[in-house]
């Protein structure tokens, strides 16, 4: 091949590549762009599904799942997206048919007619009844349709500010979108995992582009389809209306024909009643039972038409309470929280109407099937007429009964049949009627507690009366004007006129009940001090004498309370009226209050229940007596005269005079619980603890400053808010003060039973004796036995102390206590619970959550917030308190090694703040995903500048887990000894012998070594040196100095000790004393007897103990004169 042809072909071989590489390039830059500029076009969905069928089944890497989440995720972003279309469609066909829907509504309302009543008097009353079940099954419906038509109303009231507020959201999403898919697009398509992020993106944007024109054409379309709703509702109602008619006139019709038939049936009986007057007894007897069932048949078609007008008016009522509802779910969201808006829930909540006892209801249709069951059996019998005559044959009446008697009975046969026929099908008309009226009923109790669900939610948050200023003492003045004046009360006092039987009735009993009071009065101090006599003697003693002492306080406090109630009887008899009902139901609070305080007045003197039976402290008593007599001349009036202004007689009196009362008596209850709490000696005693002072500081400023909060909420105007908190709180105190009498009620008792047990056992050993000694008298005659020996006497008479009394017994006890006042603050404080829903309006915040791979945001409520303090607050709660708790509950009844109840203690505090914190935390909105970055960054920081603290916390759950120390133990480390105390997060507290703490790190224990006196056992061994003079009979002194050791009571028998004879010293015979002591505290003690005792028997033998000493010998023929020279050389 030539030259020149080759080169041309090397040409068109490299352009080919090169071509192609720009054709691939100019169509990915296309698609690309058609993408960008085009998304309905393009369809990630699509793009998605094909990728994710491609990826292998079985491939479980994570790079695939990754892949696989992206993928699923833009497949539901994309069906999202066409139901988004899909609804923004329809809101856009909504708009352009608007003019030609609401004027077709709107013709259909104008020319609407009723259809006329269907007087049908050619059908009988079966075919009537059908027809009625036909119109009523087209009622229901088209009052679900009104009902749901009313919904929609509401809804789209409500529905116009979420969708705003929803579409802001996405709004911003989509910014956040848009920004993603710059960053990708600059980035580029790296790998396959960022082209499935970008079609992910891709498809997200698409979806939230249709869900914003959705939003957008939701909002354009709200007065739209809000005028539509109020047309559809309006035209329901003409239907309804229609309907109802009808119905009522069938149910009239069917009633007219009921009642028709009944008379004609009656008249019958009549008849044959007239014409047989002069008849047998049998036929007498026969008429007797036929009037007896007509009587009945009357009785049960009366009440099957009052039953249909109950359950008429019941479903009225239910119509106007689903209305009522509606309005005011209104005007919550257009009023909020105002003066006038409180006095609506208020009287809202006083208009609702009774719904009928459950129970009344179920008790008729229990007897209306017996009755039933009973009509049919007597059908049974005169179905069989000719074997119910047989059965008459042998009657002698019968048998003298005459062709025309038998005739006749024969007839009142007949018509007992029709009677009964009629009465089997007037029950069952009965029964169904009555279970129509069952459900009604039921249906309006769930609607009543769904409306004062939704009052209560409220009414505790918004103020009942204006804030207090010099108009409100004005308006005060002029109710107490108008109170004291003559006519206000006429209407009560014009209907008492003394020659009543009720004016005479109501005398009588008050006149009564002062004469008890005055002998109840005397008897009362004397059985108390005849029981006092009897307390703490073991023969006498006994529960029932502190039951009969109840009971005579009780007699004793009950004529006041009688006469209060017989006044409030007195009035309901005489009078109707409002300031009659209001004046009945304060007289009756005043009956409670006044019976109680003089219960508790009589149980505070120092010879009755409280001091004489209970052991309660007198000083604690006294207190409580001597500052409560102040406070009972101001709480009764106020409380009456607050009880008098909340029953129906107006707010302008509730607002001005209960509300002064209610401030007086809030006046005086702070200043009462200052006085009671204010000496913390007696209540907490000369040297409490520091849980006890505590204790005694939260009351102590908790109930003075509580009725000031509530003072001051009463002068801002929340007046029942605060009264109802009041109310709650005083229920609370006196279920604790009510547990807490019951309980020593108890404690009496089982001592009671603890004293009796420990005399029976006295007498039986007294009892062994006195047997001992008779038989020892037998077998020695002559012996005597001094009469003093003889006397024994029982033992008496000294009070059990609480310590004695059985633990078990106790321990159930104060749990069955504890359980039954948790039921009762249940019932106490539950329906404020729901008030709390109220707070979930009021947002603070708002925290995005991720939802489906999607970001959102969720508001934080205040409801939310204090539900989080909360948490935190029980969390703080329980890590304080939780190892008494374990120790109660659990690991007292479990067998655990020494320290290991301690760890357990020590991890479930760990354990209990690490869930608190999480829980309080997400509560606020802060999830695990916002807090694994402050996590890692905490980890950062541990593994830097915090590793000490680290390695500190890490040696504290090794030294829990692992246990090489434990609390109570004594070690020795970098010789220091003591015995361990604590063993905290970060360090381990050490007391030592001159009572210093020694704080040491935990790692310390970890990382060095450790000397554990009582590890695994206690026993440890101690060495003494002796050494004796030369020339000492050293087995002499080796027995004394075991003589020693085994004469000293700390010294362990086994091992036993042992005495050696260890070596020749330079001034000693040295001996080696090896013994044992059970635990490190025997150490010096033992050693300190052992050492004297030595020393004591060295002296009395003779035995010396040697002392380091040194001979010095002195030589004579030293030369006395000195040689100078010599000394200088």
């Amino acid at each position: 091949m030539s030259t020149a042809n080759t080169v041309p072909s090397l040409r068109q071989a490299m352009l080919w590549p090169l071509l192609l590489m720009v054709f691939t390039l100019l169509c990915g830059t296309l698609l690309t762009g058609q993408a960008h500029a085009d998304p309905d076009n393009y369809d990630p969905g699509k793009i998605a599904q094909r990728k994710l069928d491609a990826l292998d089944a079985n491939d479980t890497s994570t790079d695939t799942k990754q892949l696989r989440d992206l993928y699923n995720q833009a497949i539901q972003l994309s069906q999202d997206r066409q139901e988004y279309v899909d609804q923004a469609n329809g809101y856009d066909q909504l708009l352009k048919n608007f003019a030609q829907q609401t004027r077709e509504l709107q013709r259909q309302i104008d020319n609407f007619k009723s259809t006329p009543a269907p007087y049908e008097y050619d059908k009988n009353q079966s075919q009537l009844e059908q027809e009625l079940s036909i119109r009523n099954a087209d009622l229901y419906n088209l009052q679900n349709s009104l009902t749901t038509a009313r919904n929609a109303v509401s809804a789209l009231t409500s529905r116009s500010v979420t969708a705003r507020e929803e579409l802001n959201q996405r709004k911003a999403e989509m910014d956040q979108v848009n920004e993603q898919i710059t960053q990708a697009n600059r980035a580029g398509a790296a790998d396959v995992l960022s082209e499935a992020t970008m079609i992910m993106l891709s498809a997200k944007r698409n979806a939230l582009t249709a869900e914003l024109r959705m939003l957008e054409l939701e909002l354009l379309s709200v007065p739209n389809r809000a005028t539509l709703a109020e047309q559809k509702r309006q035209l329901l109602e003409l239907q309804t209306k229609d309907i109802s008619t009808q119905v009522d006139t069938l149910q009239q019709q069917i009633s007219l024909l009921r009642r028709q038939d009944t008379e004609k049936t009656v008249e019958a009986n009549r008849k044959l009643t007239d014409q047989a007057s002069d008849s047998p007894p049998l036929i007498k007897k026969q008429l007797e039972l036929n009037q007896q069932l007509s009587d009945e048949l009357s009785t049960m078609t009366s009440n099957i038409e009052n039953a249909q007008k109950q359950a008429d008016q019941i479903d009225g009522q239910s119509r106007m309470l689903t209305q009522r509802y509606q309005d005011l779910k209104k005007q919550l969201d257009l009023l909020k929280v105002s003066v006038a808006f409180g006095e609506t829930l208020r009287s809202e909540l006083r208009d609702l109407p009774p719904a009928l006892p459950a129970k009344q209801l179920s008790d008729q249709l229990d007897q209306l099937q017996l009755k039933i069951y009973d009509y049919d059996q007597q059908l049974n019998q005169l179905d069989n007429r000719d074997v119910l005559l047989e059965q008459y044959q042998d009657d002698p009446e019968f048998q003298n009964l005459s062709e025309a008697d038998r005739k006749t009975f024969t007839e009142l046969l007949d018509v007992r049949k029709e009677i009964l026929s009629k009465l089997s099908s007037s029950a069952s008309s009965y029964v169904s009627v009555l279970a129509q009226v069952d459900l009604s009923n039921n249906q309006l109790q769930q609607q009543l507690q769904q409306f004062r669900s939704l009052i209560d939610e409220h009414l505790l948050w918004v103020p009942s009366a204006r804030p207090v200023n010099f108009s409100w003492v004005m308006d005060c003045l002029v109710a107490v004007s108008a109170l004291l004046m003559p006519h206000y009360w006429k209407s009560v006092v014009s209907s008492i006129t003394p020659d009543t039987l009720s004016t005479t009735a109501a005398l009588f009993m008050i006149l009564l009940m002062l004469s008890l009071r005055r002998v109840a009065a005397n008897r009362c101090d004397e059985v108390a001090a005849e029981i006092q006599g009897k307390l703490g003697k073991v023969t006498q003693d006994g529960f029932l004498l502190t039951l009969r002492l109840i009971l005579v306080c009780a007699f004793y406090t009950l004529p006041w309370s009688v006469i209060q109630l017989t006044l409030a009887w007195y009035l309901h008899q005489i009078s109707d009226s409002n300031l009659s009902y209001a004046l009945q139901q304060a007289l009756i609070v005043l009956s409670m209050l006044t019976g109680l305080h003089l219960l508790m007045r009589k149980f505070n003197r120092p010879n009755n229940l409280f001091i004489a039976h209970f052991n309660w402290p007198e000083v604690q008593v006294t207190l409580i007596r001597r500052v409560s007599r102040r406070l009972f001349p101001v709480a009764l009036p106020s409380i009456f005269i607050i009880a008098l202004t909340e029953n129906n007689l107006g707010d302008d009196l509730r607002n001005t005079l209960g509300r002064m009362a209610f401030i007086i008596l809030t006046i005086g209850l702070a200043l009462y619980y200052w006085r009671v709490f204010k000496d913390r000696k007696v209540w907490v005693g000369q040297n409490p603890t520091a849980s006890q002072r505590r204790l005694f500081l939260a009351v102590h400023w908790f109930f003075p400053l509580s009725q000031l909060v509530l003072l001051g909420l009463t002068l801002q105007g929340y007046y029942f808010s605060a009264m109802l908190m009041n109310i709650k709180l005083h229920l609370t105190c006196f279920a604790g003060f009510v547990c807490i009498c019951i309980h020593s009620l108890a404690i009496r008792w089982l001592l009671i039973e603890e004293r009796r047990l420990a005399f029976s056992r006295a007498k039986s050993k007294r009892a062994e004796l006195l047997a001992q000694r008779a038989k020892e008298k037998e077998a020695n005659p002559n012996s005597q036995v001094s009469s003093t020996e003889m006397s024994i006497d029982p033992p008496e008479e000294n009070l059990i102390d609480l310590q004695t009394v059985s633990e078990q017994s106790r321990k159930v006890l104060n749990l069955l206590i504890m359980f039954g006042l948790v039921v009762v603050l249940w019932g106490i404080w539950s329906d404020l619970f729901t008030s709390l829903s109220f707070l979930d309006q009021i947002k603070l915040w708002d925290s995005s959550v991720t939802v489906n791979g999607s970001t959102e945001l969720a508001p934080i409520s205040l409801k939310a917030a204090l539900l989080s303090l909360a948490v935190f607050l029980l969390t703080f709660v329980g890590v304080r308190n939780l190892p008494g708790v374990l120790e109660l509950l659990i690991l007292q009844r479990i067998e655990l090694s020494p320290g290991t109840g301690y760890a357990i203690t020590t991890l479930t505090k760990y354990i209990l703040v690490l869930v608190g914190i999480l829980v309080g935390f997400s509560i606020l909105g802060f999830d695990w995903s916002k807090l694994q970055w402050l996590v890692a960054a905490l980890g950062v920081g541990l593994g830097f500048g915090l590793q000490e603290i680290f390695a500190n916390f890490i040696s504290g759950l090794i030294l829990l887990f692992e246990k090489p120390i434990r609390i109570g133990d004594t070690v020795t480390i970098n010789g220091l000894s003591g015995t361990v105390t604590k063993i905290q997060i970060r360090a381990t507290t050490i007391v030592d012998w001159d009572r210093k703490e020694i704080i040491v790190p935990n790692k310390t224990f970890i990382t060095q070594q450790l000397v554990n006196w009582s590890l695994s056992d206690a026993i440890t061994r101690i060495v003494v040196n002796i050494g004796v003079a030369y020339g000492t009979d050293t087995a002499r002194a080796e027995y004394l100095i075991l003589q020693a050791a085994n004469e000293c009571d700390l010294v362990l028998d086994n091992p036993l000790p042992e005495v050696f004879f260890t070596k020749f010293n330079n001034s000693t015979l040295d001996f080696e004393l090896r013994y044992y002591v059970n635990e490190l505290g025997h150490r010096l003690p033992s050693q300190h007897q052992i050492l004297n005792r030595i020393n004591n028997l060295f002296r009395t033998n003779n035995i010396e103990i040697a002392f380091p000493q040194m001979d010095i010998h002195i030589k004579r023929d030293w030369p006395t004169r000195i040689d100078k020279d010599a000394i200088g050389k």
